[in-house]
């Protein structure tokens, strides 16, 4: 959409973070993360809570996991959520009046006490057994790396890159197919959706098989020539 622009500015739809609270996004490093809970846990406070939302949620998965078998005798509890953002559109051209949208994403919060925990709620976990701690240097940069390699793209042969990674996209807040930027500034990679001509925010469009291509043909002839499945097909009107 050519006529609005998104405007980038801090949240104020979300609760500040407390002492006892760690911000995983979409661009953290769950290592880093995990050795800031440590020092939390052990220097500062009995209990901590992870917060993520939309792509970062697997990350605090991930960053509770490395917790918890980093330190001994951690409950944890999660809770779900979904949280309600709004975004502010600025118009590029005149006539046209500033609007705001409202997208919805997912929330999660994982809490690892020291301390008992309520046993009743259903996303409560007792603590790991001793045997499944891991004190040497060795088994827990293994760990590690194996949660760190589970957020890492794959390349390799039989892999293919997904559609949402295909270049830059068509510009910044226009929809394309690149990485959105709500991953770096709130954990989201969920794009807002953009008003029309009018200025009104448009309804989901529901999603089917595109039209006019021609998917899973092999191409035909020899290298330099065309790929079937990228060209347009061609059609014949009957006289």
């Amino acid at each position: 959409m050519e006529n609005y622009r998104r405007v980038r500015q801090p949240r104020t739809d979300l609760p500040p973070i407390a002492p006892d609270e760690l911000l995983v996004t979409a661009i953290s490093n769950p290592v880093e993360m995990a050795g800031k809970g440590v020092s939390m846990l052990e220097e500062e406070h009995p209990a901590i809570t992870l917060k993520a939302m939309g792509q970062a949620i697997g990350k605090a998965v991930s960053v509770a996991e490395i917790l918890k078998r980093r330190v001994a005798g951690l409950h944890q509890l999660v809770a779900t959520s979904t949280v309600a953002l709004t975004d502010v559109w600025e118009p590029t051209v005149e006539g046209l009046e500033r609007i705001e949208t409202t997208r919805y994403a997912s929330a999660i919060e994982i809490t690892l006490s020291k301390t008992e925990l309520d046993t009743s709620k259903p996303g409560y976990q007792a603590p790991l057994s001793e045997s499944d701690v891991l004190s040497s240097p060795e088994g827990l940069a293994a760990l590690e790396a194996s949660l760190v390699t589970e957020h890492r793209p794959s390349r390799g042969p039989g892999n293919p890159r997904s559609r949402s990674g295909r270049g830059r996209g068509r510009g910044r807040d226009r929809g394309g197919r690149g990485p959105s930027e709500d991953a770096a500034d709130d954990g989201f990679a969920h794009g807002a959706p953009e008003p029309d001509a009018n200025g009104q925010a448009p309804h989901p469009r529901p999603r089917g098989p595109r039209s006019g291509r021609l998917r899973g043909v092999r191409p035909q002839g020899g290298a330099g020539q065309p790929r079937t499945s990228d060209a347009e097909p061609t059609v014949t009107e009957e006289a």
